[in-house]
């Protein structure tokens, strides 16, 4: 079943403002204590 899931797999396309923003949140989740890795792993 993961075998077909990667093969099907279209990622989103993830431009320079994009970055910035996901850096940005990552930035402002670790001031807050945080961890910014989904669902804290």
């Amino acid at each position: 079943m993961l075998g077909a899931a990667i093969v099907e797999f279209d990622p989103l396309p993830f431009d320079a403002e994009g970055a910035t923003r996901d850096g940005t949140l990552v930035a402002l989740t670790l001031e807050a204590n945080r961890d910014p890795t989904p669902l804290g792993r």
